[in-house]
């Protein structure tokens, strides 16, 4: 046998996995919302952008979960809806735009990945609605530099979001099989050991800021 460690994964039987605490990452992202002033939170969980298969199905339900207790303890009711669209880009953005514009959808969007945001905004700045103006948008997940990217658009603002922090967990891993091999710990293939959990750093950029209806009139055209 041999130690064997897998990064931003689940747990499974017979590997140590290192990941980020998905479920506080969403509570942190909702709770950051709330204190801007926003009621009326949505998680887009769709996706554009390619996804490990072996971990979307578990990631997606630790996001729901804290989705909903984060909304919850704060008195406020999960929105219905937002996970079901359709997968094409431009149905997409013409419902999130038509929600948007009747007052009485989400004022705040939860976006999967950077790249998923980054969609959102270009879609919503192409028919007229402004980030964070008329509406705010958070990462929970950074698939890429997303300060680069954001750099190459003059008209993309700098995203709320979570860092990558693949190199962070590559380093555990590289000093954590150093010691199992040192140490001659082996991992029985029956059992699931208990993952390295790293705590969600929330990186607050110009996506984000209060509700419409909490913004202040601006100087007269």
């Amino acid at each position: 046998l041999l130690p064997y460690i897998i990064i931003d994964a689940p747990p499974a039987p017979g590997r140590l996995a290192i990941h980020v605490d998905e479920r506080l990452a969403m509570q942190q992202a909702v709770e950051h919302l709330v204190q801007l002033g926003h009621q009326r939170i949505a998680f887009l969980s769709i996706t554009f952008s390619p996804k490990p298969a072996i971990y979307q199905p578990v990631r997606h339900g630790q996001y729901l979960q804290g989705y909903v207790a984060a909304m919850k303890a704060a008195g406020l009711s999960p929105l219905s809806g937002w996970d079901d669209l359709n997968i094409e880009e431009d149905s997409v953005i013409e419902t999130i735009v038509k929600r948007v514009r009747s007052g009485q959808e989400a004022t705040a969007l939860i976006a999967y990945d950077n790249c998923d945001a980054m969609t959102f905004i270009r879609g919503l700045n192409q028919k007229g609605l402004r980030v964070p103006e008329d509406v705010s948008i958070v990462s929970l997940h950074d698939r890429h530099d997303v300060g680069i990217l954001t750099k190459w658009n003059a008209h993309m603002p700098s995203i709320t979001r979570y860092p990558n922090t693949l190199a962070e967990m590559s380093e555990i891993a590289v000093d954590k099989l150093i010691e199992m091999i040192e140490t001659e710990q082996l991992i029985d293939p029956q059992d699931t050991p208990a993952p390295i959990i790293l705590p969600p750093k929330l990186i607050i950029g110009e996506s984000t800021g209060p509700p419409p209806a909490l913004r202040s009139p601006g100087p007269p055209a």
